[in-house]
């Protein structure tokens, strides 16, 4: 069975490459996204879970310049089916500030690939990753619950995705196991643990059983589902902070950032047309 590390690099630099071939030149770096960031991936001879990523693109002087056009957000669905989220830089680090998980994640994942032209502004990013998820804990609270409260809806609601999974075990599997480690991550982030620890399961073992759909019955499960969602509304009520706890020196500390990279990016690309 090929190395599950070599399998992920090595589909993280294909995704990297389709980004080239569509004519994103100037890629700021891409990343792993999901269940592999908390080892909730499956990888066996059998089955592999897919591998989805989201990408910074750095918008060129047109794109900026031009007030009809927004910042660009798109997914593109490769051949084999898996994903890549790819966002204008400009809209990236406005979902950092928006506190969601899924895209503070993508801060602490091992699998990436950063354009070199970034690397300076790459490895500022990075050092502030802690800071970044924690820039106002009461909008990641707000953000994990509403979160969970789809994943608790999505347990029965019947898709093309969840289609076949609902009408074997009456609800989906994948849902619940979603549900279980927010309640998790968010029982961690209110201790102040670091967002590694926050991402990675208490217990992966129990938590891979869930998503194969071996531990619950349907009514058990939606029990569960329900209890835990409550749970995590009740933990979030519990810890809001009055005022809102924004972390004003991370957000210009970001919009520092950002406004470095653009610069960056068109004196490059002015010196090129000049050439």
């Amino acid at each position: 069975m090929e190395d599950r590390e070599k399998f992920i690099k090595d589909e993280v630099h294909k995704h990297y490459e389709d980004l080239n071939k569509l004519g994103f030149g100037d890629v700021f770096a891409i990343f792993l996204q999901g269940s592999q960031n908390y080892g909730m991936d499956e990888y066996t001879d059998e089955y592999k879970s897919d591998v989805d990523t989201k990408a910074i693109i750095v918008p060129s002087l047109d794109e900026i310049l031009s007030s009809d056009r927004k910042p660009y957000s798109s997914v593109y669905v490769r051949e084999d089916n898996s994903h890549i989220d790819i966002k204008d830089v400009r809209t990236m680090f406005e979902m950092f500030k928006k506190q969601n998980t899924s895209y503070i994640e993508l801060l602490f994942t091992d699998y990436y690939i950063v354009n070199p032209k970034y690397q300076k502004f790459f490895d500022e990013l990075m050092a502030m990753r802690e800071d970044i998820a924690r820039y106002n804990t009461n909008l990641h609270l707000t953000a994990l619950c509403g979160s969970a409260h789809n994943k608790f809806l999505a347990m029965t609601h019947i898709s093309p995705h969840s289609e076949e999974k609902i009408k074997k075990f009456g609800y989906d599997p994948k849902e619940l196991h979603h549900l279980m480690r927010y309640l998790d991550l968010e029982q961690k982030y209110i201790k102040g643990c670091g967002y590694k620890e926050c991402l990675t399961p208490s217990d992966p073992e129990f938590l891979m059983n869930v998503k194969k759909g071996k531990i619950y019955t349907s009514e058990e499960a939606i029990k569960v589902g329900q209890e835990t969602d409550e749970r995590i509304k009740e933990l979030r009520d519990k810890n809001l902070i009055t005022p809102d706890p924004i972390n004003t020196e991370t957000g210009d500390k970001l919009n520092s950032i950002l406004r470095r990279i653009l610069i960056y990016s068109l004196k490059s690309n002015l010196k090129n047309e000049e050439n």
